[in-house]
């Protein structure tokens, strides 16, 4: 507001005098401004506007310009090739002019464009920590300050959690020390998002009320996410649809920030068993994942939010299509591990071993990332893999599995996680003592898995509920039960389960 309104008029006045490069810096100065309201179009406009009263010259004002140019365009408006160009341009100017700060500003931005490409990550990171060290050569701690950030940033997309924590609290400590309050709020709520990853549920609260005593505020979008996401990993599903509908309301037509939020969404809404919206959630992820370039990093958001929706609501024809898509990004992280929904799609695939692969890597990062929410989910797609496969060894291997996520949910208060792994748990503990039993002969040539989908009927259970319960897919529930109304004689849900209960299945 106030920033906006001074800049605007200081570019009034100095129109006066002519004074191209005074005009220059205010209207850099505005764009600055605007951007930190989430004005974005209106920010590029004032970037470019200066850069126009700078000329062809080379000068320290340009390349900061530059760089700011390009860190607008490729990392919020998604405009890869025209913010690459800015950063090289700003790149080679900053050597030109042989100064190490401007250089590492110049590097960071060309790093922009690796960081937006899922396969450069490492290319990234090389050129971020070679703009550190020339920040910190040339004692600059606001512009370190933004290479930590981005090199968190990197270490967050390679699943490296801890790394990306460290030096982000470098970042924190240069802030400090260069008083740039409004990256403190920004360094605030990544610390939140990192956090909420780990499932340290008060440190992530913590971290959002200091973004929220901060003024001016951050703009709302951004934290809006934060706050969705931290609500999804505490099962506060509710309050995770309106925060992320919200962000979305605040979030500028063309802006990266949709990319990450929508998806999201759709995953609360699948858990709080709106179908309808989460399937309509689907189609508007895959037109946005149109849009976007092959291979560079915000479709990867998508394609997992994609896979989980798919996964939710049993739509095994869109999860088989995400699997090869998702392969080239193993092993990194996006709001969850990618190695993780890899293995809950080949589940439903039917390929046991390769899933069990996947989830094995997820097993071993989310361990020594400390990605606790992560390492819980992971367990228990390892037991709906094994139950998946079935046979007395395999349903053995499930119930550890399922008692280790257990502990984890606990510990975590996911209530909702924690109730329906001990309805998992039930049977199997039943299924272990009827083994020391004399194999039972069931009525009407019912097999043993049949009778365990009767058996949930009778409870009450729905097929989406039976599917997750015996870690099948509810088409495959489905069959069952046309299987079980058939050979009862029965024309509906009620009548076969009156026939369980003469027959003493349930």
């Amino acid at each position: 507001g106030e920033a906006v309104v001074a800049y605007e008029g200081a570019l009034s006045r100095l129109a006066a005098y002519s004074d191209q490069g005074m005009m220059a810096r205010a209207a850099h100065g505005l764009g600055l401004a605007q951007w930190r309201q989430g004005s974005l179009q209106a920010a590029r406009a004032a970037f470019e506007q200066a850069l126009e009263l700078l000329g062809n010259a080379p000068s320290a004002e340009t390349v900061r310009v530059l760089v700011d140019l390009s860190t607008l365009l490729t990392v919020h408006l998604g405009q890869q090739a025209e913010g690459a160009a800015s950063a090289q341009r700003a790149l080679e100017m900053a050597r030109q002019l042989a100064d190490k700060s401007l250089e590492a500003a110049a590097n960071r931005a060309v790093a922009g464009r690796f960081f937006l490409s899922g396969q450069e990550i490492a290319l990234a990171l090389q050129s971020l920590k070679r703009a550190l060290v020339l920040a910190e050569e040339s004692d600059d701690p606001c512009e370190a300050a933004k290479c930590c950030f981005y090199l968190a940033g990197a270490y967050y997309w390679k699943a490296e959690i801890r790394q990306s924590y460290q030096v982000s609290m470098r970042g924190v400590a240069f802030i400090e020390r260069s008083h740039q309050q409004y990256q403190l709020r920004i360094a605030s709520a990544w610390l939140a998002l990192l956090l909420a990853s780990q499932g340290d549920w008060l440190e992530a609260e913590q971290a959002i009320e200091r973004v929220q005593a901060l003024s001016p505020p951050l703009a709302s979008a951004f934290l809006r996410q934060i706050r969705g996401f931290l609500a999804y990993q505490r099962e506060e599903y509710g309050a995770a649809e309106r925060e992320l509908q919200a962000a979305l309301v605040n979030q500028q037509t063309g802006s990266m920030g949709l990319i990450f939020a929508a998806g999201l969404l759709g995953m609360a809404q699948a858990a709080r068993g709106k179908r309808e919206e989460a399937a309509a959630s689907m189609v508007e992820l895959e037109t946005l994942l149109a849009t976007l370039p092959p291979g560079t990093l915000p479709i990867v958001p998508i394609m997992l939010c994609l896979a989980l929706i798919a996964i939710a609501l049993g739509d095994e024809e869109r999860a088989a299509q995400l699997y090869p898509r998702l392969q080239a990004f193993s092993g990194q992280h996006y709001w969850f591990l990618v190695d993780r929904v890899l293995g809950e799609l080949a589940t439903l695939g039917g390929e046991w071993d390769r899933a069990m692969v996947h989830l094995a890597a997820a097993e071993e990062t989310s361990q020594s990332e400390g990605l606790r929410p992560e390492l819980a989910r992971t367990l228990w797609a390892q037991a709906t893999c094994e139950l998946a496969r079935g046979g007395q060894e395999n349903l053995t291997h499930a119930s550890t599995l399922l008692k280790r996520a257990l502990t984890l949910f606990e510990e975590l208060h996911l209530t909702e996680a924690a109730g329906r792994i001990r309805d998992q748990l039930h049977p199997l503990t039943r299924q272990g003592q009827a083994q020391r039993l004399p194999p039972q002969v069931l009525p009407a040539g019912l097999t043993a898995s049949e009778a365990k989908v009767l058996q949930l009927v009778v409870a009450g259970k729905s097929n989406r509920q039976i599917a997750q319960e015996l870690g099948l897919s509810e088409k495959t529930v489905a069959n069952h039960l046309t299987h079980v109304f058939n050979k009862t004689n029965s024309e509906n849900r009620a009548a076969a389960a009156a026939f369980a209960i003469r027959h003493r299945i349930a």
